[in-house]
């Protein structure tokens, strides 16, 4: 039973079907063996809440589980998923996002190091931030197609903060977030998709210098 709730999890967050993905998270803490892995449970419950835009309900999540007894992965885990949040809410921790990095880059778990950095870039942002999000890019490929959506879509953000964005890659990412986005066939992908087009318009006007959005 945990096998299969884990797997349809994980198959209705890559298709952006994210109250399907609650109620598989859900099945999963009910059927957890140990502790640590009802808190891992609970802690994808709280990532699919956070997708779906439900911020609030998702830190809250989030802030009732007690992780003193967590494992080490289960802990980073929710370590990333606060640093996602706080991306979200535009609350950013620099500081404990650089340190999550470090923490990530520790282990061999490469799904860490690519969720860390999709959560971080963003706020980091500079050069610094557009490096971890072209390590997220690469470290995408190896993921399912929500995840190197998510990367492109990531770096075409960081990029477009930049005093002047590098066009080539701006462009790049777009086109592939783009394709991503028509084979996944996710209504929001598609939104977002053009409206990075739409950037990419006015950065192909001004030459590459930065255009408010």
């Amino acid at each position: 039973a945990a096998e299969w709730a884990l797997t349809a999890f994980r198959t209705a967050m890559a298709e952006g079907a994210f109250e399907p993905a609650q109620e598989a998270a859900q099945e999963l803490s009910a059927c957890a063996a140990s502790d640590d892995a009802r808190l891992a449970a609970d802690i994808c419950h709280a990532d699919a809440l956070r997708a779906q835009g439900d911020l609030a309900r998702a830190r809250q999540q989030l802030l009732r589980l007690d992780l003193s007894r967590a494992e080490p992965r289960t802990a980073l885990r929710a370590r990333v998923l606060a640093a996602s949040l706080r991306d979200a809410l535009r609350d950013p921790d620099v500081e404990e996002g650089l340190k999550l990095i470090a923490d990530t880059d520790a282990t061999n778990d490469l799904e860490l190091k690519l969720e860390a950095r999709l959560a971080v870039a963003r706020r980091v942002g500079g050069a610094a931030g557009l490096s971890l999000a072209d390590e997220a890019v690469e470290l995408a490929e190896g993921f399912d197609l929500a995840r190197r959506y998510r990367a492109r879509d990531v770096r075409v953000v960081v990029n477009h903060q930049q005093a002047r964005c590098d066009l080539a890659k701006l462009q790049e990412d777009v086109a592939r977030a783009s394709e991503l986005a028509a084979t996944a066939n996710v209504h929001w992908m598609t939104i977002e998709s053009a409206m990075n087009l739409a950037v990419v318009v006015a950065e192909e006007l001004l030459g590459g210098d930065r255009v408010d959005p």
